[in-house]
């Protein structure tokens, strides 16, 4: 008996990890949080955030965490010099999560208005927010999936190839 309630245990852990499944309200509340947090830092050009809430796979494709670092501070200071901000953000809370290896993925839809001088520009698209040994939420921007959809899985191999990404949209205002 007792082998059999420990398989059935196993079984159902092993299924639900490997299932789509609804998102702990509480995790749910603290990615929109986080979000809405990375987006203010970057309207502030703290790129200290941005860099801390960034996903580690990212280091890789631009020469390792130092230079990581370094791009994305010289980045972010160019970003204020040019004056573009990001306005009217509404970040929607993400309803599923997936199992993908060591880590659990869900997407983060949202919205915004990017002002770049005198040009607005609506934005609709979603961070990719992965959390895995540390316990930690980590960050990508979900833009690149529009364009090179591959690259997701590249970053998750794992994660399900059937899943249902949100929306991206750019496109300038009148």
């Amino acid at each position: 008996m007792k082998y059999a309630l420990n398989l059935i245990a196993l079984l159902f852990f092993t299924t639900s990890l490997n299932a789509q499944e609804d998102l702990p309200a509480s995790e749910s509340k603290a990615v929109v949080t986080e979000v809405q947090e990375m987006m203010t830092a970057f309207n502030d050009g703290n790129s200290e955030l941005l860099i801390k809430n960034t996903h580690p796979v990212i280091h890789n494709l631009v020469g390792g965490q130092e230079n990581f670092e370094k791009t994305t501070a010289q980045g972010v200071k160019q970003i204020m010099e040019m004056g573009i901000k990001i306005g009217e953000l509404k970040v929607e809370q993400p309803s599923q999560f997936y199992k993908a290896g060591d880590e659990i993925v869900c997407f983060v839809p949202m919205s915004s208005v990017m002002t770049i001088k005198d040009q607005k520009i609506a934005s609709t698209s979603f961070m990719i927010a992965a959390k895995g040994e540390t316990g930690e939420w980590k960050y990508l921007d979900g833009t690149f999936v529009n364009t090179n959809p591959d690259q997701l899985w590249a970053f998750f191999p794992e994660l399900p190839k059937d899943i249902k990404l949100p929306e991206v949209k750019i496109e300038p205002l009148p």
